[in-house]
């Protein structure tokens, strides 16, 4: 995963384009011990099909960075409802504001 504008000057620069992939096939050799350097490299015009997923790169204490999908994310970190309540359901006191025109029309008077 590299930052976007990375990207974005790797498209203008061949020569970083070379540094990026390089870093790119050394951290996958590294990590999962997959020899990719032996393998043709193709470029695709189209960057992806459909709707690009919606993520978060959030910093944990026991991983270093995770990136997760944003509806995880959502699901973990939003309070849960009980099973039987709904936000229609639920009974929320809203205060109305007061007008202060009226409020200092009758004290005054």
């Amino acid at each position: 995963m590299f930052h976007p504008q990375t990207i974005e000057l790797a498209k203008r620069n061949s020569r970083f384009k070379g540094i990026v992939e390089d870093t790119a096939l050394t951290t996958i050799r590294d990590k999962f011990g997959i020899d990719m350097v032996s393998k043709p490299v193709a470029y695709p015009k189209m960057k992806y099909k459909g709707k690009a997923p919606s993520v978060i790169l959030r910093r944990s204490g026991k991983q270093g960075y995770v990136c997760e999908p944003l509806e995880d994310y959502v699901k973990k970190t939003l309070p849960k409802l009980k099973p039987n309540t709904s936000v229609a359901n639920s009974k929320i006191d809203f205060q109305r504001p007061r007008n202060l025109n009226t409020l200092s029309n009758t004290e005054t008077s």
